[in-house]
């Protein structure tokens, strides 16, 4: 499998422990002026619970006054940041955003099960030489 690449949900990226993935999230928002933060994460796809997440990342935004039409906010151009933790390679796991620090409760984005697969990183030696000898 070749390692990462520009996707959209459904499609899968395959990473590796240590990359970190940029997550562009969007929404439309319509009122007062308003403050919170992009919450984005990897969690276990196909779980009990989709919140049981191996990684995370936050982005804090804050919009203008917006009334109808209304703005559409992107995490463009910094995006979020969610470095792949070690420790799970061979296996697949499911992204979402939600917002946060809202008023009301969280909003959440659908969650995309099994678009992120950690690659299982083989051993490789290579170069094996002597370096050096000497009599004693």
């Amino acid at each position: 499998m070749e390692v990462a690449g520009l996707a959209v949900p459904p499609q899968q990226i395959v990473v590796r422990p240590g990359n970190t993935i940029k997550v562009r999230s969007t929404f439309h928002y319509e009122g007062p002026p308003m403050t919170g933060r992009f919450r984005t994460a990897l969690y276990y796809s196909g779980g009990i619970d989709p919140h049981d997440e191996i990684a995370f990342g936050h982005l804090s935004f804050s919009i203008p006054d917006s009334p109808e039409p209304g703005v559409d906010v992107s995490t463009a151009p910094s995006d979020i940041s969610v470095v792949v933790p070690a420790g799970y390679a061979g296996t697949q796991f499911g992204l979402y955003t939600k917002l946060v620090d809202v008023p009301g409760a969280d909003i959440f984005s659908p969650f995309y099960d099994n678009v992120i697969v950690i690659e299982g990183i083989e051993p490789a030696f290579s170069n094996l030489v002597i370096a050096s000898y000497v009599v004693m």
